[in-house]
């Protein structure tokens, strides 16, 4: 044996092989951009969609988002049908709470101003002026103080009180003489003559007395 240990005319073991360093390639810089910027328009949530449609059409070929639009896409239209009949609900149920508030309204002022009018009496031309007084003062929730507005401005009715002047008059408008002498003489005697003929014709002496029959 010679040379180191190994036995003459013996292959010397193969000796392990260093790996080759491999040069990894560089992106242009142009490229990686051009890269960078397709990627965000691809994905943009404006263009994006046009862009994958141009991209389906011209090149012919189909996207994951197609499978899964497939199954989303009736799922999405039921929850806006849902959100668009639950707003459409809301809107109605707004508005006949809102006409009904207003039908109560409307009718607690029917009822008022019938109230006040009958509290106050008042005719038809005075209740026209009570609602005319009303719409000036743009005050539609106190009746009492306009139907009193309008008794305020009425002026007080005449005292009728009874007279013996028109009997004491002939037509050509001279005093009876002899009534006014009884009247003059004996007081109670002409009252008590006057009371007799109304009884025995309350309608003539009416007539006679007032003008018109009772």
């Amino acid at each position: 044996m010679s040379n180191g240990g190994f036995p003459q005319n013996q292959p010397r073991p193969a000796q392990p092989q260093q790996p080759v360093a491999r040069t990894v390639p560089q992106i242009p810089i142009e490229m990686q951009r051009a890269y960078d910027l397709v990627n965000a328009l691809w994905h943009d949530g404006e263009v994006g969609a046009k862009i994958r449609a141009t991209a389906k059409t011209r090149y012919n070929i189909q996207l994951p988002d197609d499978a899964v639009d497939s199954m989303v896409g009736p799922l999405k239209k039921e929850i806006a049908d849902l959100k668009k009949e639950r707003e459409d609900e809301r809107a109605a149920a707004a508005k006949a709470k809102q006409e009904d508030a207003e039908t109560k309204q409307r009718d607690n002022i029917e009822a008022a101003i019938m109230s006040a009018r009958n509290k106050f009496n008042l005719t038809e031309d005075g209740f026209n002026k009570m609602i005319a007084r009303m719409k000036d003062t743009q005050n539609f929730t106190d009746a009492e103080a306009a139907a009193a507005w309008v008794v305020s401005s009425e002026p007080p009715p005449k005292p009728q009180t009874p007279s013996w002047a028109p009997k004491l008059l002939d037509l050509k408008g001279n005093l009876a003489k002899e009534k006014v002498k009884l009247l003059h003489d004996d007081p109670l005697a002409f009252e008590e003559q006057e009371l007799q003929e109304f009884v025995n014709d309350p309608d003539k002496y009416v007539q006679e007395t007032f003008g018109t029959a009772a």
